[in-house]
């Protein structure tokens, strides 16, 4: 309701707490019962954070942890409350991974009465951060509590210096008055958090450096959070050492007041302000030496904590590493103003001593000339083989640790006057190829200086020459080898850049670009003039880029057929495309192939294959279909029995075996004729059904549909024309019909249908007179 309301007024919505107690779960499944309520009210879990005390955990330490995963298994965020309040905390921290603890007030109750108590929320808070936890303190209610729990990196803040507890009646009251402190943006939530998390006091936030320079001047590293916007900047927290430094180097930046960059324009201090700027922007860290208002060297690490998603203001960490008097012999100033003078052509600079091996790494922007102070280091040979394995590109991680030792260099130094090495480093993501070189510094052979330029720009143009000519020599000996291949492009699937690396005469004759951009686009463009016309509009409905990437994604391999005009004709050609890796990122190869003459051998093929099968099912002498096809017919329709599908079919056996004058009297020739005429008069009563010649003179149907409706009136049409015949002494065909009726298989049907054929014979004998000896009373026919 209160989520409801502040969304009816237009606030942001922020999470609310609510607590539990360990009798709240033991009522009921106190997870599944809240991520309903809230589900039902349509509320993302985040907006809710569920609060377990300390005790509530360390009654039943197992049940709580399993409890506390699930919730956050949700999106629920989960606190611990009043930590420290006399129980098992640190051992519950080991178990179970909060997202934020809470501090019990007694802490900050004794705030005043010692140091105790400062020591341990510090230590504890600084615990917390290196266990990825947020932190809230309770009972806050002096400026001094706040300024400190801010100086120490606590992230949330709760008490009476802000407001008292308020029912929720009075919030909207007190919005309504304009006296509401305010509700935070959600979306800013993580950027004021990481800046909170910041302890002023916390040595983790730089690299170590040696502190003896200006352990004169301050008790601690002075450290200050400031927010930039490029042009304007805000200091919003600083321990009292740097407020003590900013006063000792006489540069007045104002505390918690907005000052323009341009205010430092022309004045010392400004290569500081300009590389704080540079890093709000880009986020690298930065260790610096700048010249104070003051005349003092001052050495700074400088680090980007957060960037504000609303705003795009950016919150940076300064800690002063070092304090040097300008004239100081040994300040590494020397070497920064040498460094300062080849920041335009590299972007790492080393200054290393060959007999300590101790180092200073200096970066540099190229762009600006500003050059910075990354680390000062020892063991120089030793850390660069452990930087190799972090930064450089994995295949040159061996190469370069082989040859990059202190005996290596000493030698090419010794030799030639200087050591160079080109490898790939990764730098913004990216693995790029740098030049390595090493020179002795004059005067003294003990020091080497130690530039890294970056050669990525000519090294790829030479790759790609050399790569171009490597691929073309490939796909020309693919082409050699496969002789219907008359194309290959390869595609970027990124950028749809193309190239063609092989093609034969005919095809070059089609005037299309060796190389260009919008590869799929260009290809639809292309199709106009070179795909057969009926074939055009097949190939654009299937060639596409989403396509082909499908394809490619489910099956491996992309392929299309299609006909290409080639010297004015269409000739069959096959599409092949695959995804390939190569030495600069995956490509997509498409190779044409010439498949019109084995298209037109397999049409041939498959032409006499179905003669071949014809003459397999066609009865020679009648040109009905014989046996062979009868059994296959047969066999369908026994798979659908089978399968209890329902059909419909009649089967019609014919027989003239009977006729004596056949038998016995007629030759070869004529007995070929009477079974050819037998033939005809079946085929055109049964026109609907195949018809076979199964024996020499035995004769089936198989009728469905049409046929098979009108199954009576065929056999009596076939009982006219036997009447007929008998009258004229002409072909008689007795015969007999059966429907199927769920039996068995076909062959039942045609054991009932050649059951009828013999009761028919019998009935036509007396039809026959005088020629009645023309029959056999031994008729048969083979089953």
């Amino acid at each position: 309701e209160k989520i409801k309301l502040q969304h009816e007024k237009g606030l942001h919505i922020v999470p609310i707490s609510i607590n539990l107690s360990r009798n709240d779960f033991d009522a009921c499944d106190m997870v599944e019962e809240i991520r309903q309520r809230v589900d039902r009210a349509g509320l993302s879990h985040d907006k809710l954070t569920i609060e377990i005390t300390e005790s509530a955990v360390g009654s039943d330490l197992d049940f709580i942890k399993t409890q506390v995963e699930r919730f956050q298994a949700l999106g629920f965020k989960v606190w611990m409350d009043d930590f420290g309040s006399g129980y098992s905390s640190l051992d519950v921290l080991q178990n179970i991974h909060f997202d934020l603890i809470k501090f019990d007030m007694r802490f900050l109750q004794k705030f005043n009465r010692g140091d105790e108590s400062k020591i341990i929320l510090t230590e504890l808070i600084k615990m917390a951060i290196g266990l990825g936890i947020d932190t809230l303190s309770e009972g806050v209610e002096t400026p001094e509590q706040v300024n400190f729990l801010k100086e120490v990196g606590c992230t949330k803040l709760q008490g009476f210096y802000f407001s008292t507890p308020n029912s929720v009646e009075k919030i909207f009251e007190r919005y309504e008055t304009g006296t509401a402190i305010g509700f935070e943006n959600p979306e800013e939530t993580e950027y004021y958090s990481a800046i909170g998390r910041i302890n002023l006091y916390d040595m983790a936030l730089i690299t170590r450096e040696d502190q003896e320079s200006f352990r004169n001047y301050f008790d601690t590293l002075p450290m200050t959070v400031l927010e930039s916007t490029g042009e304007q900047f805000r200091m919003i927290r600083c321990n009292q050492s740097f407020r003590e430094f900013v006063n000792l180097m006489y540069w007045n930046i104002p505390v918690g007041k907005n000052f323009d960059y341009k205010s430092v324009i022309n004045r010392p201090g400004l290569v500081f302000m300009k590389i704080v700027r540079q890093c709000g922007e880009d986020g690298n860290r930065a260790i610096i030496d700048d010249v104070m208002p003051n005349g003092t060297n001052v050495h700074a690490f400088i680090k980007r904590i957060a960037v504000n998603p609303v705003t795009g203001t950016a919150a940076i960490a300064i800690a002063v590493l070092g304090v040097t008097e300008e004239n100081n012999q040994n300040s590494p100033l020397t070497f920064a103003h040498i460094a300062q003078a080849l920041s335009s052509d590299y972007f790492n600079l080393f200054y290393v001593n060959l007999e300590t091996e101790n180092f200073i790494q200096y970066n540099t922007d190229g762009a600006s000339g500003n050059i910075a102070v990354e680390r000062h280091g020892q063991n120089f040979f030793s850390e660069a083989a452990k930087d190799a394995l972090n930064f450089l590109y994995k295949p040159d991680q061996n190469a370069f640790i082989r040859a990059f030792t202190k005996e290596n260099i000493v030698k090419a130094l010794d030799d030639h006057g200087a050591f160079t090495l080109t490898y790939r480093q990764f730098y913004k993501g990216n693995p790029v190829y740098v030049n390595m070189k090493a020179v002795r510094v004059n005067g003294d052979r003990r020091y080497i200086i130690i530039g890294v330029n970056n050669i990525d720009a000519q090294m790829k143009q030479q790759e790609a020459m050399e790569q171009v000519l490597q691929e073309r020599l490939t796909y020309s000996r693919i082409s050699a080898l496969s002789g219907d291949l008359i194309c290959i492009y390869t595609v970027d699937p990124v950028t749809d850049h193309y190239m063609e690396y092989t093609s034969t005469e005919n095809y070059e004759e089609l005037g299309l670009a060796k190389e260009g951009d919008n590869f799929f686009e260009q290809s639809l463009i292309n199709s106009d003039h070179t795909i057969y016309e009926e074939d055009l509009d097949r190939f654009r409905s299937l060639f596409s880029k989403e396509k082909v990437m499908e394809a490619i994604k489910e099956n491996n391999i992309y392929g299309i057929r299609y006909r290409l005009m080639i010297n004015g004709e269409p000739k069959n050609v096959s599409l092949k495309g695959a995804m390939v890796n190569e030495i600069d990122g995956p490509r997509l190869i498409f190779g044409v192939h010439n498949i019109d003459a084995r298209l037109k051998r397999d049409h041939e093929y498959e032409k006499n294959i179905a003669i071949a099968n014809a003459k397999i099912n066609i009865d020679p002498l009648t040109g009905v279909k014989n046996k062979h096809a009868f059994d296959g017919v047969a066999e369908q329709l026994d798979e659908q029995i089978n399968e209890r599908k329902f059909i419909e079919f009649a089967v019609t056996v014919f027989g003239m075996k009977g006729l004596l004058k056949i038998n016995s009297e007629l030759s070869r020739a004529q007995e070929d004729d009477w079974s050819r005429h037998a033939a005809e008069i079946i085929c055109e009563i049964f026109k609907r059904s195949p018809v076979f010649r199964i024996d020499k003179d035995e004769f089936v149907t198989i009728s469905q549909g049409f046929d098979y409706a009108n199954i009576d009136l065929l056999v009596k049409r076939l009982e006219k024309i036997n009447d007929k015949n008998a009258a004229e002494n002409g072909v008689v065909i007795p015969f007999g019909t059966a429907k199927y009726d769920r039996d068995l298989d076909v062959a039942s049907v045609c054991k009932r249908a050649v059951d009828n054929l013999k009761d028919n014979f019998r009935e036509m004998e007396s039809l026959w007179s005088s020629s009645a000896q023309l029959f056999s009373k031994n008729f048969r026919i083979s089953e």
